[in-house]
């Protein structure tokens, strides 16, 4: 399927393309920008202007450059946020992808996006003293090429384009939070048990405990091989068990047998890491970007989950412990699989944390967020703290203590010089 979706276009995806989307869509997305960039031909700023209306009647402020305060914020910022860097930039990418030439929207997604734009205009305006009410809203791009390197023979005219939208008038749902409510808001081992079929104990013999082995037959040994007689054939269910439990084994030599176990760590422990990082970053705007303060409400976010079926808990209520609880239990499992502990329970939270707030705001995500949506998922079925783990090292200590005959029971034991000792 995913061959099929990231192929050219073809027979079999002209005919059965919304089946293989179907399948992609949305856990899968395939986009690969991160490793494969088209760098931008054009700068592309979006603006915005206001009809207020103030004690002195209405008026229209001057244009105001929006995609100039989100680069004022990256500009010199080592660790620029989500916040500046993606929610403008690919809310208008959404609009004008959900919208044709003439700014007719597309279907639901179309609809959607014109909510989404005016609620991150209005929060933008938020902060900002405008003598007035506002009534209406326009917005518009200022697209330009980039210019060429000094060093360059080649001319292009910088001179921008604009595409102006209509007027917007300002719904309720188009406001963002008081502030003193967002104010409000911010107070407040990997072991497996062998198959049961792997590894089987000798029956022991009558005689003692070891296994039965037939007992040499007296008399000269012939100095070459014997042929004796032939064994009987077996019958055909005998060959169709045997058949069996060689795939039987099969199979387990290939699910029970962890390859690469260094290299499954390093995933664990790179991709753990970085998300992370990146939560305890976004602290300051996890409101903002995945909680109740989003520009992208979780009304339009149930809308558009409801059509392509994203997971995330974050969307069985929006209710504000909820989503710091979510936030906060996304850090602590993407902690404990950093460390390696308890890792097959950690992976699941931790691919449940990282589907939960990515569906949240889909808008707010890049290509990073994308691989690092598929590697939370591929690290569930891995078993990635074979090394370099809490349950590596507790595994070993067990290891360790039943081969000095240690058995934690009824007594207490310790470990001294090496050797297991109880005491009482």
């Amino acid at each position: 399927m995913v061959f099929l979706h990231v192929a050219p276009s073809n027979t079999v995806t002209k005919q059965h393309g919304k089946t293989v989307d179907d399948w992609i869509y949305p856990e899968f997305e395939q986009n690969w920008k991160l490793f494969a960039p088209n760098p931008l031909q054009q700068n592309i700023a979006v603006h915005v202007r206001a009809e207020v209306a103030g004690a002195d009647g209405r008026r229209t402020t001057d244009w105001i450059s929006l995609s100039r305060e989100d680069g004022d914020a990256i500009r010199g910022s080592l660790l620029p946020s989500h916040v500046h860097q993606n929610e403008l930039r690919r809310g208008w990418d959404f609009y004008l992808n959900s919208h044709d030439e003439q700014d007719k929207p597309n279907g639901l997604r179309g609809e959607l996006s014109e909510r989404y734009i005016r609620r991150i205009a209005m929060l933008r305006l938020d902060g900002r003293d405008l003598g007035g009410t506002v009534e209406r809203i326009q917005l518009r791009s200022a697209s330009s090429l980039v210019a060429p390197p000094p060093w360059s023979d080649e001319k292009a005219n910088t001179r921008p384009s604009y595409r102006v939208l209509p007027w917007w008038d300002v719904t309720p749902d188009d406001l963002p939070a008081p502030r003193d409510r967002r104010a409000a808001r911010r107070g407040r081992s990997d072991r497996h048990p062998a198959h049961p079929t792997a590894l089987r104990p000798a029956r022991p013999g009558p005689g003692g405990p070891g296994p039965r082995h037939p007992e040499p037959r007296a008399g000269p040994r012939c100095p070459g091989p014997h042929p004796g007689p032939r064994p009987p054939s077996r019958p055909p269910q005998d060959r169709i068990g045997a058949a069996g439990v060689a795939l039987a084994r099969g199979l387990q030599r290939i699910t029970a047998s962890a390859l690469g176990p260094y290299q499954s760590a390093v995933i664990r422990i790179g991709f753990a890491a970085t998300y992370l990082f990146f939560l305890l970053r976004e602290v300051p705007h996890r409101h903002e970007l995945y909680g109740p303060d989003s520009p992208w409400h979780w009304d339009l976010a149930r809308q558009l989950t409801a059509g392509n079926e994203a997971f995330s808990v974050l969307l069985w209520t929006d209710n504000v412990l909820w989503f710091e609880a979510v936030y906060a239990l996304t850090v602590l499992s993407a902690a404990a699989l950093l460390l390696g502990w308890r890792t097959r329970t950690m992976s699941v939270l931790f691919m449940v944390g990282v589907l939960s707030v990515q569906n949240r705001s889909v808008f707010m995500g890049d290509g990073g967020d994308n691989v690092i949506h598929l590697m939370a998922i591929y690290l569930v079925l891995t078993r990635c703290a074979q090394v370099w783990s809490l349950d590596a090292r507790r595994a070993a200590r067990k290891a360790e203590r039943a081969a000095a005959g240690c058995r934690p029971g009824g007594t207490s034991w310790a470990r001294s010089s090496g050797r297991c000792s109880a005491r009482s």
